[in-house]
């Protein structure tokens, strides 16, 4: 019995060995192979992109910048992110590129926003703060600014912004809207209504029927018929109605008839613009708070 024990542990012993042996020779062989090309990663992230797989285009440029931080790696890497959706991605990149060069101004700019996309309206109002102190002839135009204003409950601040966009943009019934939804939290949907910026020109469906809505002079159903109304642009139409509803809706204080509605802009019409994914940052923003 005692020989055949030992017989057993010098067969353990053996097999431990040859495995502690192949492990050193993987290792080995591991140490001999080449690191990854950063530039072969980001040639082939482009060619993914270019077939539409953006995806797999952002995880070979994630390799790139884990194998080499510079520009041109940041830069592929942070546009893909913002492509993908993955802001969270894209601010990281975006923060390495502004450690390389601080200097540009529109890196800001771009960070603020995938902030405001990623739900985080504070920083994206310093991030436009910043870049409109380096750049402070173009706070008139930066609409993007107001909406992260409303967002973080910085209603009067939001309302000199659409003030000022006014003086650029005089035919846009969203600046109205955006503008009256900051006046209602200031000093109540009478006194919003009191201070409508008065819009004429704006021809996009349903612009008009959210107007006389906003104004009291519509109704809910007459902004669901105008952008109801068949044509090839439907499912835009209806993802800027239930925005814009869900909007009013919260300018009330009927906080669940809004969630429907921006369930309705970020879900079912969902729309890849700037107005269609401000639709859904609101819905998640709105969704965690209930």
């Amino acid at each position: 019995m005692r020989n055949l024990q030992w017989t057993r542990s010098g067969q353990a012993l053996l097999v431990l060995v040859t495995i502690l042996g192949a492990s050193v020779l993987w290792a080995d062989e591991k140490e001999k192979e080449p690191a990854a090309d950063p530039a072969a990663l980001l040639e082939e992230a482009r060619t993914r992109a270019r077939q539409g797989d953006f995806t797999g285009a952002m995880l070979l440029s994630q390799q790139a910048v884990a194998a080499k931080a510079d520009v041109d790696a940041l830069s592929l890497h942070a546009s893909l992110c913002e492509r993908s959706g993955h802001h969270q991605g894209a601010i990281e990149a975006l923060t390495q590129w502004l450690a390389q060069e601080p200097e540009e101004d529109f890196l800001y700019h771009r960070r603020g926003v995938a902030k405001f996309m990623h739900g985080d309206f504070k920083g994206a109002v310093a991030d436009f703060d910043v870049y409109l102190e380096k750049v402070p002839e173009k706070m008139p135009s930066h609409w993007q600014r107001g909406l992260a204003h409303y967002g973080a409950a910085l209603f009067r601040e939001g309302r000199a912004q659409f003030e000022a966009h006014q003086k650029v943009n005089r035919h846009d019934v969203e600046n109205a809207a955006w503008h009256f939804l900051c006046v209602a939290r200031l000093e109540g949907v009478d006194g919003a209504r009191k201070a409508l910026i008065p819009i004429q020109g704006d021809t996009r469906v349903p612009m008009k029927e959210i107007h006389d809505l906003f104004a009291g002079k519509g109704t809910k159903e007459d902004v669901l018929k105008a952008a109801g109304t068949e044509s090839l642009s439907k499912r835009d139409h209806l993802c800027y109605a239930h925005l814009y509803l869900a909007l009013y809706e919260e300018a009330l204080g009927n906080d669940a008839a809004a969630l429907k509605h921006y369930r309705l802009a970020a879900e079912d019409y969902q729309m890849p613009h700037y107005m269609g994914r401000t639709a859904q940052v609101f819905y998640q923003s709105r969704r965690a708070k209930d």
